[in-house]
């Protein structure tokens, strides 16, 4: 790895944040290195998260990005095909978070799930989201994300990823093939 290039994007992902730039970065680096949290309190006790516990709430409640800069900064560092290529290969799916128990959260929907054993009700309440991905060439259980984005109850998986997909080729003037499940069409 060039430490070079890592330093160039670390200080790029910094200028996306527009509020709460030392908070959120530094929860940056708390979620990519502890592995074992279970609440916002046993992360902020990673080596990496340089304030006290109550500055995560903070981060989250004033912090403010800015998705167009990041979604440049995401498509100017993805991992591009061999030169010979002429394609640039991207995967895009749609995955649920169940919150059946949250009645109150906002936005929460009624989803669709899949392979359940025998039930009455194959549905279950919470949010979904569209994860839009470049898939290389070699075999890995590696991916590098663009883009995820919630899809509200007012839009369908297809919309929004047709959304992520424009965005990405206005960012990105290589053709791209795209793989999808039969659920986008």
């Amino acid at each position: 790895m060039n430490l070079n290039i890592l330093n160039e994007f670390r200080h790029a992902l910094y200028r996306c944040f527009e509020s709460a730039r030392d908070s959120l970065f530094n929860c940056v680096d708390a979620l990519l290195s502890e592995t074992q949290a279970q609440s916002l309190v046993e992360l902020s006790l990673s080596l990496f998260f340089e304030r006290k516990w109550p500055s995560l709430y903070e981060a989250f409640e004033d912090g403010a990005v800015d998705r167009a800069e990041l979604r440049q900064l995401f498509a100017k560092y993805a991992p591009h095909q061999e030169a010979d290529s002429a394609w640039l290969g991207v995967g895009v799916a749609a995955s649920n978070i169940a919150r059946p128990q949250s009645p109150t959260a906002e936005g929460r929907g009624c989803l669709f799930v899949h392979n359940l054993p025998e039930c009455s009700k194959p549905i279950t309440y919470g949010w979904q989201f569209s994860m839009l991905a470049v898939l290389l060439k070699t075999t890995s259980s590696w991916c590098y994300v663009l883009e995820l984005l919630r899809i509200t109850t007012e839009q369908t998986a297809a919309q929004v990823a047709a959304e992520q997909l424009a965005a990405l080729a206005k960012l990105d003037p290589q053709r791209m093939l795209v793989v999808a499940d039969r659920y986008y069409f």
